[in-house]
């Protein structure tokens, strides 16, 4: 009776390990070009159907699966945003709790519902893994669902194309299964960019060009610049092709880089480009399916001032810039700001991130290190754009001042650059700073009294408005404002032009001054306003009801 007893459990554990092992991640995507949004994929291997309820992702993410089953040979998709999940594969997906996929590798754990292992293997974005699952746009798919998930030759790169983000192609194939027989693969030559962007000052462009699954013999590549639209770059005169010979490792993933210099003139000259791409010396090897369209930014001519600090927070949570852009931008236009910190009171440390993607005009936008932490922490951020600034170029504490350029001149700045804001009233340690709606737009000199701040740990709770000093994440004044008591409305905001204004009560005096400060004049009669003939901008109306004074903040489109 022992003897059966033993052998029962001992068929029933066996039982539920080969259940519990049909579960398999067949997919991930875990550095994202853009925006971070991540997923992973999960697949019922077995024959069974899996009752997952209960089953966590203890390393990594946060995740506990609700009350969910999964049939024999049907995936699952998690994501970190089910939103743009959704808008980006056209595919539903259950969004985890908390966390993200590092971009540099890491150990993914599944326990089950009584705290069995159920998945634990380990990813990397060194070779020998597929470079071009590190930000190239590329998910990885599992080759051998019974195989080693931690040997990255059991994972090959998607070629799954769905679209482009920031001018990289994306590659991924979610809650759609590509079986691939033992790993068998095509060799691939891909491009980090299909577009883009560098500043004319910045001395070098560099390409990098991936390899997977590489194929025996010579892969040695001669470098070319074909013919591109007008206006093109001229070889000589814009730029210096410093290298023109690549060598990819056989048999193996690999990436190579292209290093272009760029001639810095004196010229306002126009958006120029040059499209470079790569052939194999010897017969064979696989061809770059497009070329690399090099847009070359230039440093010259005069200041359009478009884009204002708006806000810096720093939360235990995320850090942020919040910025206004005044009027459209287009990705040329907006690649000519840059931001920047000043550490520790060492002074400018120069251009750091500059923004080149299409910003419409009259919003705000905040440049963050992590838009997932962002979004969990403050919430809906209504008309305002998240960007992630993805390698953290613009890295600052909550003493750090920082600085916004054009075409590499300052244009405004908050804080003293060449100060530790430690212990100084600019300080935004685990807080926030914000600009005041009647301060100039711009400056280069900072004035703490065109400033607000929250002071020393005013972000410190667990959300925004969990907080001791919650940040204000409106973007603009609104156009209902109160005056004393007093409700004046300023409309339409934005205008192409008439503004009206109205009060309950006799506007003794109107005044407008423009996104630098300076009064401007312009016709009206009464409460009506028109600014049909100034540029396209922010325009600050103040009025003066008795002794009651008002500021109204008016995008004119």
């Amino acid at each position: 009776m022992k003897k059966t007893t033993l052998l029962y459990a001992f068929l029933l554990f066996s039982a539920l390990y080969v259940k519990a092992q049909g579960l398999v991640i067949s997919e991930m995507m875990y550095n994202f070009p853009g925006e971070d949004t991540e997923f992973l994929e999960f697949y019922n291997n077995s024959t069974e159907v899996l009752d997952l309820e209960g089953y966590e992702i203890t390393e990594g993410i946060s995740f506990i699966f609700p009350a969910i089953t999964l049939a024999p040979q049907t995936t699952l998709v998690l994501t970190n945003d089910s939103r743009k999940h959704q808008a980006i594969y056209f595919d539903d997906a259950l969004e985890w709790e908390s966390g993200s996929l590092s971009n540099g590798g890491e150990q993914v754990v599944v326990v089950n519902a009584v705290g069995d292992t159920i998945i634990d293997f380990e990813y990397s974005d060194n070779l020998p893994w597929s470079q071009m699952a590190d930000g190239g746009g590329a998910s990885l798919e599992a080759c051998d669902f019974d195989g080693d998930f931690s040997d990255p030759s059991n994972w090959t790169r998607s070629v799954n194309v769905v679209g482009i983000e920031e001018g990289v192609p994306v590659f991924a194939s979610p809650d759609r299964i590509s079986f691939i027989s033992n790993c068998m693969r095509e060799p691939i030559l891909s491009a980090s960019f299909r577009d883009m962007y560098v500043r004319e000052s910045d001395e070098m462009a560099v390409v990098e060009f991936f390899m997977d699954n590489a194929p025996s013999g010579d892969l040695r590549y001669v470098a070319s610049v074909v013919n591109s639209p007008d206006p093109k770059a001229t070889v000589d005169v814009d730029y210096i092709l410093s290298t023109d010979t690549l060598s990819f490792a056989p048999e193996s993933n690999s990436s190579q880089t292209l290093t272009i210099e760029l001639i810095d003139d004196t010229e306002a000259e126009p958006l120029e480009n040059l499209i470079v791409t790569i052939f194999p010396l010897v017969s064979g090897g696989p061809l770059l399916d497009d070329g690399v369209t090099v847009f070359i930014i230039d440093n010259d001519g005069p200041l359009q001032q478009g884009i204002q600090l708006r806000g810096i927070l720093e939360s235990p949570a995320v850090k942020a810039i919040e910025l206004f852009v005044s009027e459209d931008l287009t990705s040329e236009q907006a690649a000519r700001y840059d931001l920047s910190s000043a550490n520790n009171g060492s002074g400018g440390d120069g251009l750091e991130h500059f923004l080149n993607q299409d910003i419409p005009g009259g919003n705000c936008i905040f440049v963050t290190n992590d838009t997932i932490a962002f979004r969990a922490f403050f919430g809906p951020t209504n008309n305002s754009f998240l960007i992630q600034d993805e390698e953290e170029d613009v890295s600052f504490n909550g003493d750090d001042a920082i600085e916004l350029f054009e075409n590499g001149q300052l244009i405004d700045v908050f804080g003293i650059q060449d100060v530790d804001g430690t212990g100084e009233a600019w300080e935004y340690s685990d807080g926030w700073a914000k600009r005041t709606d009647d301060a100039p737009s711009l400056s280069t000199t900072f004035n703490e009294a065109d400033w607000t701040f929250s002071g020393v740990d005013g972000l410190n709770g667990d959300t925004n408005e969990g907080s001791f000093s919650p940040y204000d994440l409106s973007c603009m004044t609104s156009s209902v404002v109160d005056v004393e008591g007093l409700t004046v409305l300023v409309y339409p905001n934005p205008t192409t032009g008439a503004i009206i204004i109205e009060s309950e009560e006799l506007i003794d005096n109107i005044s407008v001054f423009d996104f630098m400060g300076r009064a401007v004049q312009v016709p009206g009669q009464g409460q009506t306003l028109d600014l049909s003939r100034q540029q396209s901008g922010i325009y600050l109306i103040r009025f003066q009801i008795g002794e009651k004074k008002g500021t109204a903040r008016v995008v004119k489109m």
